[in-house]
């Protein structure tokens, strides 16, 4: 890139370039804040009763077969996962979405219960924590109440739990670094988006309000570094409005903006009229 397409006459960004870095900046701290909001949905979902939960988890494991070893796919595990969802999300599988985002609150929690049972092998490293990872795999008639004394007597039961099954089960829960709860949450979190972009809901007189909010930290720190006043800056933009906070030398101190159908407002251009 030249740098005629970055600075103007040697002194500063280019207009698109400052525009750029500002919308940048306000989709990170939009998405920050829907992550925020999404854990707090996540941590009000109940658990699933165990009954619900193994019925789940054997659609969630016939697609790890499927994708994982039927297909071969590297990434297998987190395409069963996102295909759980999907199902869901457009009616094809058996349970709909909330349930399986609750699935996936519940999934790591089985794991921790089922952990358990391990020996002393697996210690407390890495080993363990895929284990635990892997454990709910092996399905609701893994004998939960023992204590195995030993490696081989350990994945003895996860081969007789899961006799019948893809003879590639059994390793890949023993000795395999999958990350299931993880796939599983980024899943959920993902289909929870595009099932919430389908939902009108009412605005609020909270709705119509843009803001900044600086915590102290940040203020103390812009009372320290910044000697000229301050300017709020409003712009209509073509989706909405963008509200940046300005120091004395021109740079973005933070920025925010609003769609105007997340605002209650409608567009209408000459070519509407």
């Amino acid at each position: 890139m030249s740098n005629d397409m970055i600075f103007v006459d040697g002194k500063g960004l280019d207009p698109l370039v400052i525009s750029l870095v500002q919308r940048s900046k306000a989709l990170s701290n939009f998405r920050d804040a829907y992550q925020k909001l999404w854990r707090q949905f996540s941590e009000r979902l109940p658990l699933l009763e165990d009954a619900e939960f193994w019925e789940v988890l054997n659609a969630y494991r016939e697609l790890v077969v499927l994708y994982r070893f039927n297909y071969g796919r590297t990434n297998g595990v987190k395409q069963a996962a996102e295909e759980l969802c999907r199902r869901a999300w457009v009616g094809e599988g058996e349970f709909n979405l909330n349930t399986i985002f609750r699935f996936a609150k519940t999934y790591p929690e089985v794991g921790r219960k089922m952990a358990k049972v391990l020996p002393d092998e697996y210690g407390g490293g890495d080993s363990y924590t895929d284990a635990k990872d892997n454990l709910p795999l092996c399905g609701g008639g893994f004998p939960l109440g023992a204590q195995f004394l030993d490696v081989e007597s350990f994945r003895l039961a996860v081969r007789n739990a899961l006799q019948g099954m893809d003879e590639k089960l059994p390793r890949f829960i023993t000795a395999g670094e999958n990350y299931n709860a993880m796939s599983l949450r980024e899943a959920a979190e993902k289909y929870a988006q595009l099932a919430l972009a389908d939902v009108d809901c009412p605005i609020t007189d909270e709705d119509r309000y843009l803001r900044i909010e600086l915590d102290r930290e940040s203020i103390e720190v812009l009372l320290e570094t910044t000697t000229g006043p301050l300017t709020v800056q409003t712009k209509l933009d073509d989706e909405g409005v963008v509200l940046d906070l300005i120091d004395s030398e021109g740079g973005v101190i933070d920025s925010t903006w609003k769609l105007y159908s997340d605002a209650g407002l409608q567009v209408v251009t000459d070519e509407d009229e």
